[in-house]
C-alpha cells in the first residue's frame, strides 16, 4: 500500500500547479520541467528499488535475480525511504488547509508533535538494538545478553522491541531502567542520544506546553472577559434588560468570530503591497454590493474604481437584536447593504415591507445622490451585519478620473429625476427595481469623451439644485 501511494504521488505531481514569485503556474510543460529538476530523482530512488524487488524473481542465477537478492539482503537500502519524510511537510500543509478551527489546529499540532516523539523513539530504539546485535556478533559484552538475570536476546521479539523502546524513552525523560551500556560502542551511542535529546526533546516539550497553554487561554480569556463584563454592569447598575441584551449580543458575536479568521489576526498581511491590500479588500467585500446595477457596471467597466471603493469607502457594522439603525424623519447619512441576519423595514404608518429584505439587498440609496430624510424604521430582528457607504468618501473615489465622475453625475441626475416622478406618499427608503436602474446605468456611460481641459468638481457628487429641479429633496 505504501509503495502504491508513493508511486501515485509521482503521477499526481505531474499535474499539480505551483507558485513562482507569487504567481500560480498551471502550464503542464513548466510543471513537468520543474518536477524533473526537483523531486523526480528522489522519488525514483525511493520507489524503483521497492518495485524492482517485488516484480523481479529471486530464483535463478541470472543477473537480475542476483541484483534482487542483493537488494533484499542489503537492508540498509530501506533507509532511502526516509527521503519520503522530505515530502511530509507538503502533506502536512495540505492537512492544515483542511482544518477550519483554531482549536482543532492546536490539537492537530499537538498530535503531530506527539507522533514525532514516537517516531524518534522508534528509530532510536531500532538503532540501539542494532548496536547491541553488532557488538554481540563481535563477541563483546552487550546489553542484549548481559542485562539482569534474563537474557533479553532469547526473549520474544515483542519483549526485545519494548525493552529497546523503553530504553530510548528513558533517554528523553528523567526516568531510569536496568538496561545500560555494556561496551564502548553502546556507551558512545548513549552519550550521543543524550546530547540529541537535550536539544530536541526540550524543544518538543516546550511546543507541547505552549499548545496546551493556548488551548486553556482560548476558553479562559473569554470566560474572564464575560465575568468582568457582568461585574461592570452590576457595579454601574445597568438595567437588567439592557444588560441582558449586551451580554447576549457579545456571546453571539464572540461565538461567530471564533469560527472566523479576522485579517487583523494575520500579521503577515501587513507585508502585502498596497495594490494587493486593495485587491484583497475588493475580493472580501464585492459580493455585498455587486448586485446593485451601479456597482455592477463599475465592476465590468471600471474595476479599479470598485477596488478602491471596497477598500476605502465600504465599511461594516455589527448589530444586536432589537437595534434600530434609523427612525422615520431622521436625515439619512448612509446607504446600507445587508450582509447577514434578519432585518425589518417598517413604514411610518406601521406597514411592514413585503417581501422582507434579504441578504445582499440594499436600501437608502437616495442618501448618496440627494438630501434625504428616512421614510421608515430599519431594525435588526436578530444579530446582523451590514455594509454601508457614505456620500463624501464615495465622491472622493469617483473624482479620481473623468469617466467615473461623468458616469456618477449622469446616474445621479437620472436617479433624482426618477424620485421626483414618484408620489410623495409612496416614497420609501427601499428601491430595488434592478431592471429599471440597469437600463439607466447603460445610458449613463454611453459615448464618454475625456475633455482634459475640464476639471472634476471638488465638493459634491452633483449639484443638488440642478438635479432636484428646484426641489430641496425628493422626500421633503
Amino acid at each position: 500500500a505504501a509503495t502504491l501511494f508513493w508511486t501515485s504521488d509521482i503521477f499526481v505531481s505531474l499535474i499539480v500547479g505551483y507558485f513562482d514569485d507569487g504567481e500560480l503556474v498551471m502550464d503542464l510543460k513548466k510543471i513537468l520541467i520543474r518536477y524533473l529538476k526537483t523531486w523526480f530523482i528522489p522519488d525514483m530512488i525511493v520507489v524503483l528499488p521497492d518495485w524492482f524487488t517485488r516484480v523481479v524473481s529471486t530464483d535463478g542465477a541470472d543477473g537480475l535475480a542476483t541484483v534482487t537478492r542483493a537488494l533484499k539482503g542489503f537492508r540498509g537500502i530501506r533507509i532511502l525511504r526516509l527521503l519520503r519524510l522530505l515530502k511530509l511537510q507538503r502533506l502536512m500543509n495540505m492537512v492544515y488547509d483542511v482544518i477550519d478551527s483554531e482549536y482543532m489546529f492546536i490539537v492537530f499540532s499537538m498530535l503531530r508533535l506527539i507522533l514525532l516523539i514516537a517516531v524518534l523513539n522508534h528509530v532510536i530504539a531500532c538503532l540501539w538494538y542494532f548496536v547491541g546485535t553488532l557488538t554481540m556478533s563481535l563477541g563483546e559484552e552487550n546489553w542484549l545478553e548481559n542485562t539482569g538475570k534474563t537474557n533479553i536476546y532469547d526473549s520474544s521479539l515483542t519483549w526485545r522491541y519494548l525493552t529497546s523502546l523503553h530504553w530510548s524513552l528513558t533517554q528523553f525523560t528523567p526516568a531510569s531502567m536496568d538496561v545500560n551500556a555494556r561496551n564502548l560502542y553502546e556507551r558512545l551511542m548513549s552519550i550521543s542520544v543524550l546530547f540529541f535529546s537535550l536539544i530536541t526533546f526540550s524543544s518538543i516539550v516546550g511546543s507541547v506546553t505552549a499548545s496546551m497553554t493556548a488551548l486553556r487561554n482560548m476558553s479562559g480569556d473569554s470566560k474572564k472577559q464575560f465575568w468582568m463584563l457582568r461585574r461592570f454592569l452590576n457595579h454601574r447598575r445597568v438595567g437588567t434588560t439592557t444588560a441582558v441584551r449586551i451580554i447576549r449580543f457579545l456571546e453571539h458575536h464572540t461565538a461567530a468570530t471564533s469560527m472566523e479568521v479576522s485579517p487583523s489576526n494575520i500579521k503577515i498581511l501587513s507585508m502585502l503591497s498596497d495594490p494587493l491590500k486593495n485587491l484583497l479588500a475588493y475580493e472580501l467585500s464585492k459580493k455585498h454590493i455587486e448586485l446593485h446595477p451601479f456597482f455592477a457596471h463599475l465592476e465590468h467597466e471600471m474595476a479599479p474604481i470598485l477596488v478602491r471603493i471596497c477598500d476605502t469607502v465600504l465599511k461594516g457594522m455589527h448589530l444586536a437584536s432589537e437595534d434600530v439603525i434609523f427612525h422615520p424623519g431622521e436625515e439619512g447619512e448612509r446607504m446600507y447593504f445587508i450582509k447577514s441576519g434578519q432585518l425589518a423595514y417598517t413604514l411610518a404608518n406601521g406597514d411592514a415591507l413585503d417581501p422582507p429584505l434579504q441578504e445582499r439587498a440594499w436600501l437608502c440609496e437616495p442618501v448618496i445622490w440627494s438630501t434625504w430624510w428616512h421614510r421608515g424604521e430599519f431594525k435588526a430582528e436578530t444579530p446582523s451585519d451590514l455594509a454601508y457607504l457614505e456620500p463624501g468618501p464615495l465622491a472622493n473615489v469617483m473624482k479620481v478620473h473623468p469617466r467615473p465622475w461623468n458616469f456618477c453625475r449622469h446616474y445621479a441626475l437620472r436617479y433624482v429625476r426618477f424620485l421626483n416622478t414618484i408620489d410623495y406618499t409612496a416614497l420609501t427608503d427601499v428601491f430595488s427595481d434592478q431592471k429599471l436602474f440597469a437600463d439607466h446605468v447603460r445610458d449613463c456611460d454611453k459615448d464618454f469623451h475625456v475633455d482634459l481641459t475640464v476639471k472634476s468638481p471638488q465638493n459634491a457628487i452633483c449639484d443638488k439644485e440642478d438635479v432636484m429641479n428646484g426641489r430641496t429633496s425628493a422626500s421633503q
